[in-house]
């Protein structure tokens, strides 16, 4: 996405890195003890809920004050304390993945506690939180796999549980139990009466998802994080857990690199291009796609293979670079793309593409994709594939209303203009053509953010499923700053604007917030198409009451400062539809 130009200091340090990061067990330091430390004598377990509710029913108040994300060391409301862990901890559909957050406290000071005899009919993780720096703030959102973790007195330390629903189990109320220890003197327990409450509806197996889910990937920064070699073995063995936790996502996209350094220095790891460029001595190209082919099918093995974008004939900095066998060097040129210059070079490279493309069986999930450029450059762009190689699809992520998406076949508008291009984008997505929304380190509210609320990751690709569009898009997954352990922060973004999960296969309670919403993408989809199916005055009128509702209140707006409200109101018209909709079926 578009960003402010990296000083000169930090593209240096980026260029010059020296595989400095630490081992990815690396523990950053515990906060310390708080002024307003809160006295808990006793070890105590508390469950987080993601808001809470007053007056259940009709004349229902969602207080949003709960800061069930981001996790503080010391902040926690006192309704927390007073919420009992002897209830049912969410409501969820079979086949759905679904984490619940407690806080405990109480331990002795310096203590180690682990969690042990972990029990349900749901296979269970329960992993403790590790806290990251970010925004001059520590957070706990690195879901980590320490079996024990250091405990300060003052302060609460934050486990989360998270399950996928079989789909073959009953209905009705599942217990979870566990017990977190402190050695064999301290010991807190959740009772078999707390738990999930399954309903009678399943989400379909992830490679069924409808959505079209676009986080940009960066498997360079694995390579250097862990200090092997770019594209070997070694590499791709640490790749596979973590992209597996993406594929479980239901991402939909391959993000390739076919140039090098298509955003001119702004992430911590150097970008090269996947596929080689060489200016043979008579003036011809060749190119060499070994790297490009085994990154696209080791990713497509995981199940990630619906589109292949390739990223981009109109870089930042306008600049391409080659091996030239006259010199034996790597050299570059400089054009824009409404220049010959551009088209000479580009051509040769596009038509060679579709025809390995075509070799491969994968040009009909082939698209040119470029990001917030200006208008005569992508047009310049548009010109040259629909010229040399009109079989390519193209995708483009913008920032502004403009007439380029006539010529997409993916078209992204960034959530902050969506009301001012619906209608583009409505008719775009009719078409049956890929349309979806994105955020970056604009707007600051609704994001993935550390100090973000977690009710907007869960919130944005809700937004897209209220507004009818496709998906949703976020740059970046996994584009790690040097030490992403220790800290979320990077250059002059804002933290954690560059990356989801963490080292080491390591999800984070932002991404499985995002999920969350991925999974109610799905339910809204699958409601209207059961409604669909019914085809009744009933069932048309629940799906146009919840239709209706989640349109006011999926709506961003500059002067919208909370969204836990919308998100709890949109959970019970959710709801509501599903009770209507199961009496007829």
């Amino acid at each position: 996405m578009y960003r402010f130009a990296l000083s000169l200091a930090v593209a240096l340090c980026t260029l010059t890195t020296a595989f400095a990061a630490p081992h990815p067990n690396y523990e950053p330091p515990l906060p310390g003890k708080p002024k307003d430390a809160i006295t808990v004598e006793m070890p105590a377990i508390y469950p987080i809920p993601d808001f809470f509710v007053k007056n259940e029913g009709a004349d229902s108040q969602y207080l949003t004050y709960s800061p069930f994300r981001p996790y503080i060391a010391n902040n926690l409301p006192k309704a927390c304390t007073e919420i009992s862990t002897q209830t049912p901890l969410q409501t969820v559909w079979k086949g759905e993945q679904f984490h619940t957050v407690f806080a405990v406290s109480g331990f002795d000071d310096g203590a180690m506690i682990r969690v042990e005899n972990v029990k349900s009919e749901i296979p269970l993780q329960v992993k403790f939180l590790r806290y990251a720096k970010g925004d001059k703030g520590m957070f706990a959102d690195i879901i980590d796999d320490a079996a024990e973790v250091r405990f300060v007195k003052g302060t609460f330390r934050y486990l989360i549980v998270t399950g996928t629903v079989p789909r073959k189990i009953k209905s009705g109320f599942c217990p979870i139990t566990f017990d977190v220890v402190q050695n064999s003197t301290k010991k807190v327990s959740v009772s078999d009466q707390c738990g999930v409450q399954i309903e009678n509806w399943t989400l379909p197996k992830v490679k069924d998802w409808k959505i079209h889910l676009d986080l940009w990937q960066t498997p360079q920064a694995i390579a250097e994080y862990h200090r092997v070699p770019l594209w070997s073995d070694a590499h791709f063995e640490l790749m596979k857990p973590h992209y597996k936790l993406l594929a479980d996502a239901g991402q939909k996209v391959i993000t390739c690199e076919v140039i090098d350094d298509p955003w001119n220095a702004q992430s911590y790891t150097p970008l090269n291009s996947m596929i080689k460029w060489t200016k043979k001595v008579d003036g011809s190209w060749c190119f060499d796609y070994t790297i490009f082919d085994r990154w696209i099918e080791f990713m497509m093995k995981l199940g990630i293979d619906k589109q292949i974008n390739c990223y981009s004939m109109v870089p930042w900095h306008l600049k391409f670079h080659y091996f030239d066998e006259a010199t034996q060097k790597t050299t570059f040129i400089k054009a824009h793309p409404t220049s010959k210059e551009y088209e000479a070079h580009w051509g040769p490279f596009l038509k060679d593409l579709v025809k390995h493309m075509k070799a491969k069986g994968w040009l009909d999930k082939t698209v040119i994709a470029m990001d917030e450029r200006k208008r005569d450059m992508i047009l310049g762009a548009v010109g040259v594939v629909k010229k040399h190689a009109p079989e390519l699809k193209l995708a483009m992520a913008f920032n502004e209303i403009s007439d380029i998406i006539d010529h997409l076949y993916d078209a992204c508008m960034t959530i902050r203009h969506y009301s001012d291009c619906s209608k583009d984008l409505i008719k775009h997505q009719k078409a049956g053509l890929p349309t979806t929304l994105y955020v970056c380190w604009r707007p600051t509210k609704p994001n993935t953010f550390t100090f973000s609320p977690g009710a907007e990751a869960t919130w944005l690709p809700m937004f897209s499923a209220a507004n009818n569009m496709d998906g949703f898009l976020r740059w970046a997954f996994d584009n790690w700053n040097e030490n992403p352990m220790s800290s979320t922060d990077y250059g002059q973004w804002l933290t954690s604007d560059c990356f989801l999960v963490y080292p080491g296969a390591r999800s984070s309670v932002r991404f499985e917030n995002l999920r969350r919403g991925v999974q109610y993408f799905e339910k809204i989809q699958i409601l209207r198409e059961t409604a669909a199916k019914l085809d009744t005055p009933d069932a048309k009128a629940a799906i146009a009451q919840m239709n209706s509702a989640l349109l006011e209140l999926f709506v961003w707006s500059e002067k919208k400062s909370d969204y836990t409200e919308s998100l709890a109101k949109a959970q019970a018209v959710i709801r509501t539809a599903q009770m209507a909709l199961k009496k007829q079926k």
